[in-house]
């Protein structure tokens, strides 16, 4: 099992420089998770481009669309949340991310981001949490 955030999905789904090795995740048969956040995040997410007019609403509904197809395993991450919330309050950082890594953490599996500050921030302290560009089958 390997966590994947939100970026990971919206890399996957819209194309960027990442998209391709995102997109190559699902093809190396593991079993891709991410807490249930997920979902609302990558929403949240696609429904900025839109409005931006990064992508067009079209687009925007096809992917959101895609992503409840994606093989992700949703884990429930109400258990997570207090510790997440405690993480984020000690580091100054994002609740959100948080989640991600206290997710990847209880599960002793890798977080697979695109996020450089994150990485930055907790990468000495959680050595599972790599980046795209690192990441090998």
């Amino acid at each position: 099992m390997m966590i994947v955030d939100a970026n990971i999905i919206v890399h996957a789904l819209v194309t960027s420089p990442y998209s391709e090795q995102a997109r190559g995740i699902f093809a190396a048969n593991l079993e891709i998770a991410a807490p249930d956040i997920l979902i609302g995040e990558v929403a949240n997410a696609l429904g900025k481009m839109a409005r931006t007019q990064v992508i067009k609403r079209s687009q925007a509904v096809l992917f959101f669309d895609t992503l409840q197809q994606m093989p992700i395993k949703l884990i429930e991450s109400t258990p997570m949340l207090a510790n997440a919330f405690s993480l984020s309050l000690d580091f100054n950082h994002g609740f959100f991310d948080c989640v991600y890594i206290e997710t990847a953490r209880l599960k002793a599996v890798r977080l697979l981001t695109v996020d450089e500050r994150l990485i930055k921030k907790f990468g000495p302290l959680f050595t599972n949490i790599i980046h795209l560009t690192d990441w090998t089958p």
